[in-house]
């Protein structure tokens, strides 16, 4: 029985190359459109009444749907040093939109109302 000799493996020190995918017409693939904009700031009703509170060093706003700090100022901290307008953590203002996570909370266990309760 005669049996032929096995090929030798070729070495090689470079790393296959995968080749281009085929080019598609530029006027094919509309351009993506950009994601709409989500905030994921808890949504505050504007109807909701807020209780307002001033201390030694804040004067604060604080709505009474959800326990939400709606406008927070340090009284002691100028915008600008020799302004009288002050340092503001939070606001309504649109433009200065400012995130923090609010809440009210009670004895563990215990059933909590949600942001909607009043």
């Amino acid at each position: 029985v005669l049996r032929e000799a096995a090929a030798a493996p070729v070495l090689s020190n470079s790393v296959p190359q995968t080749p281009p995918p085929a080019s598609a017409p530029a006027a094919a693939a509309p351009a993506p459109r950009p994601a709409p904009k989500v905030s994921t700031a808890p949504a505050v009703s504007a109807a909701a009444p807020v209780i307002h509170v001033h201390t030694d060093v804040y004067d604060l706003e604080i709505s009474t749907e959800g326990g939400t700090l709606v406008k927070v100022d340090l009284l002691h901290y100028a915008k600008v040093q020799g302004s009288k307008a002050r340092v503001e953590l939070e606001s309504t203002d649109p433009a200065r939109e400012y995130l923090l996570q609010t809440g009210l909370t009670g004895p563990s266990g215990a059933d909590y109302p949600t942001q909607a309760a009043r």
